[in-house]
């Protein structure tokens, strides 16, 4: 547990640093936010509230991957490759830093 929540802490810093680097600044009058590509769902192309890991490694919004595996079997969305199984975990760091940018930025978390 201690070195999970020492990973989340380097990931959490990195994305800040990240986000400090290329003026990610939102004010009031801002509608053009610059949100960290890697917070999208690559199914939905929307900012993820509940990011689930396949077993190729990518994260996806639970709801959409689900659908994706019932519709398409056990192919992956992103590299169209065969999934080594359908268990899903949830991707909990991700998740984490999704709700804090939209804390910080007082940006309302979009209701599931």
């Amino acid at each position: 547990m201690t070195m999970v929540m020492k990973d989340m802490e380097e990931v959490r810093k990195m994305v800040d640093d990240w986000v400090a680097d290329v003026g990610c600044l939102v004010n009031e009058f801002s509608t053009d936010l610059e949100i960290p590509s890697f917070f999208f769902c690559p199914i939905l192309q929307d900012v993820m509230k509940d990011p689930y890991i396949a077993s190729d490694g990518f994260s996806c919004e639970l709801s959409a991957i689900k659908q994706w595996l019932d519709m398409w079997n056990n192919t992956s969305p992103m590299i169209n490759l065969e999934l080594e199984h359908q268990w899903l975990t949830p991707n909990h760091t991700l998740c984490s830093l999704i709700q804090d940018w939209h804390k910080k930025r007082s940006i309302p978390i979009p209701l599931t």
